[in-house]
């Protein structure tokens, strides 16, 4: 399902719905905002908008982190380079940014070292039976590359919430530091044996403490 809205507080923005076509249960939502599209409405269905708002992350701009707030937390052990890339003529939209699904391979790519930067390390995942788990993921192209340009994406943890903590990322080009795209991303750990949330170990909140600035 996919409908652009026009009124509500989801305004300008398409909502898509993913549904297991035999039960219609949601398996998953995304929000797109075009702000050069007008909206046309087209009526909610369900609970459909419900689910596709944010809860994990705030509605609107991804947090900015610029080059001396990096730097200062790289300095600080607080953020990481966690992925490098060369941009493709075919990772680029014909404005000349990263395609979003090109932004989001680069985020999933990556996760896993600052999730092992931060204390939860995978043996501490395989010896508990848990696993890493992104609910939710919110990804802002920046600005114009070119194809061929190396990228750099610095990460960091943002903070907690009982469960959950936030991921901020930031892609930028090697070559000057111009901001490629931004992203965040609501994440926990699941139990594989129970399919539910768990306690984050206590490394993780040891690295919280230790590298708070």
């Amino acid at each position: 399902m996919a409908a652009f809205l026009d009124s509500g507080p989801l305004k300008g923005h398409l909502v898509q719905v993913l549904r297991e076509i035999s039960t219609g249960e949601i398996c998953a939502t995304s929000l797109d905002c075009f702000n050069d599209l007008e909206a046309a409405a087209i009526a909610g269905e369900g609970n459909a908008l419900e689910a596709a708002s944010p809860r994990g992350l705030a509605a609107g701009d991804c947090e900015t982190d610029d080059a001396d707030f990096l730097a200062e937390h790289i300095k600080a052990g607080k953020a990481l380079a966690i992925n490098y890339m060369v941009a493709a003529e075919a990772d680029l939209d014909a404005a000349g940014r990263l395609r979003t699904d090109r932004i989001v391979g680069c985020f999933s790519d990556g996760a896993s070292h600052i999730w092992e930067h931060a204390g939860i390390t995978t043996e501490w995942l395989n010896a508990n039976n848990n696993g890493r788990v992104s609910v939710e993921m919110k990804v802002q192209p920046a600005g114009s590359i070119a194809a061929g340009e190396a990228l750099e994406l610095v990460s960091r943890v943002a903070d907690q919430k009982g469960r959950t903590f936030r991921l901020v990322h930031t892609l930028r080009s090697l070559k000057d530091g111009r901001v490629a795209a931004r992203g965040e991303v609501c994440c926990l750990v699941m139990s594989l044996e129970s399919r539910r949330a768990v306690t984050l170990p206590e490394s993780f909140t040891a690295y919280l403490s230790d590298h708070s600035l």
